[in-house]
């Protein structure tokens, strides 16, 4: 087993130093190794009462194909199911018997099991152990036909409630026009038709894909000691054959290939980076859209620069407290824009960078206008105390993941980068570094998906 201690990269001599109102993490000793299977594993000794492990694999919505489509959210509410070390009573009493508490995530990239229990000492090392064991149990589901039937129920009812939220709907089809050559493109969950289709036999092969791989396999600690932490899971998941599967108890057939997509459908999604494109999705209610363009990757210096304008564009409503200067430049414009927020979604190979924006009926056209020159207007007109503001805003953000194990255990294995790290590579950053980063994000193809009443629309 290799191990070391990772460089933050950017300079940690302000340690401590109150920001603005909150104070960041005085001591953040951020380690790596990787055992002889393959996996990783990372630790940020927190001063802090709990540990959390995080277990993250590569089993993301964006490895499915269509014939396992949506077996990622599937794998979610499985994970309280039986394994082929533990029954579903058993992994719930163990936890429960100690006091850990477990909860799981799926996003593009990961399906991320969390478990946050007591932190382990000397005397008192019982709880660990059983938070461990449980992390390799979830690698081993049983996905009995009656397991899968339970929990089906369950994730069309996620899956309608996903469809009927606008929100998020615009952000998934901004994504499948952004990323139409990639896994990306595929919706964060499952959709209700994929839902009621996937059966064992095709979850089997999701697993059996994408965790018997150590390199797809990442274990996150947080609030524990870097040797603890591997000692616990070099047993578990540190030797070579320590991923292969025990489970489930049928048979694996090969699943008949289903048919390419024609010609025309290749043809059109390989010329859709040259030209916009705009997605009318009618129906009730006023203008809601996105305007978006191709981002950085997790792994790009502009990463940061461009959550630093997203927070200089800002977030929220014109009828409420909003620093922000999307709402605030359109409600001297009339109040053309009712609600705004701006973001970044980033992967390891690719993002984007989006405004979603909503309108009073009948402003359709004028909205998307009025996005479109705010955006580039507050990027020509950046001043220092613009970047200052947004400086504090996005630092004040990394700071809270110190309450949210789960969400900074994200940060960690996507970024490997603490909260000190992140806090101290933004304020290194200068107005003109952000000004390049969203100046090469505005310079490709803006993609614009709307739905509501979208008369008027044009860019």
């Amino acid at each position: 087993m290799q191990s070391g201690r990772v460089p933050f990269g950017v300079s940690t001599s302000r340690a401590g130093a109150a920001v603005q109102g909150f104070t960041l993490p005085a001591q953040e000793s951020l380690e790596r190794s990787t055992f002889e299977s393959g996996v990783e594993a990372l630790s940020v000794d927190l001063p802090v009462a709990t540990t959390t492990l995080s277990l993250f694999v590569k089993a993301g919505t964006r490895y499915e194909d269509r014939q396992t489509a949506g077996a990622a959210s599937f794998l979610k509410h499985l994970a309280y199911k039986g394994s082929a070390d533990k029954s579903a009573l058993r992994l719930v009493r163990d936890l429960e018997h100690v006091g850990a508490s477990m909860h799981v995530t799926v996003d593009r990239e990961h399906i991320a099991y969390h478990i946050t229990g007591l932190r382990p000492s000397a005397a008192h090392d019982i709880p660990l152990a059983v938070m461990a064991e449980t992390l390799r149990a979830v690698m081993q589901p049983t996905l009995h036909e009656y397991e899968v039937a339970s929990v089906r129920p369950i994730v069309i009812h996620d899956a309608q409630l996903r469809a009927q939220d606008g929100e998020l709907s615009l952000r998934d089809r901004l994504h499948a026009e952004a990323f139409v050559d990639s896994g990306i493109s595929r919706p964060s969950q499952a959709t209700e038709g994929n839902a009621s289709q996937r059966t064992p036999q095709q979850l089997h092969r999701f697993v059996s894909d994408r965790y018997t791989s150590g390199p797809n396999v990442r274990i996150v600690g947080t609030g524990i000691e870097h040797s603890t932490l591997t000692t616990a899971f070099s047993r578990l998941l540190g030797a070579k054959d320590s991923l292969k599967l025990r489970a489930p108890y049928f048979e694996l057939r090969s699943l008949a290939p289903l048919p390419a997509l024609s010609s025309s459908l290749q043809n059109a999604a390989s010329a859709y980076p040259k030209t916009p494109v705009i997605i009318r999705n009618e129906d009730d209610g006023p203008a809601r859209l996105i305007l978006g363009f191709k981002g950085p990757s997790l792994s790009s210096k502009d990463l940061l620069a461009l959550q630093l304008f997203a927070e200089v564009l800002g977030t929220g409503s014109v009828d409420v407290f909003n620093p922000g200067r999307l709402a605030n430049r359109s409600s001297r414009l009339g109040r053309v824009l009712n609600t705004s927020y701006a973001f970044v979604d980033s992967y390891s190979d690719g993002g984007v960078f989006g405004v979603y924006a909503a309108a009073e009926d009948g402003n359709a056209g004028s909205l998307l206008s009025t996005v479109n020159k705010e955006v580039r207007a507050a990027a020509e007109s950046l001043s220092d105390d613009d970047v200052s503001r947004a400086r504090n805003l996005l630092q004040s953000r990394f700071s809270s993941l110190s309450s949210s194990r789960a969400l900074y255990a994200t940060e960690l294995a996507s970024r490997g980068l603490t909260v000190r790290a992140l806090s101290d590579a933004a304020s290194s950053l200068s107005r003109s570094d952000i000004q390049s980063a969203v100046s090469s994000a505005l310079s490709s193809a803006p993609i614009i998906v709307a739905r509501g009443d979208v008369t008027g629309l044009r860019l």
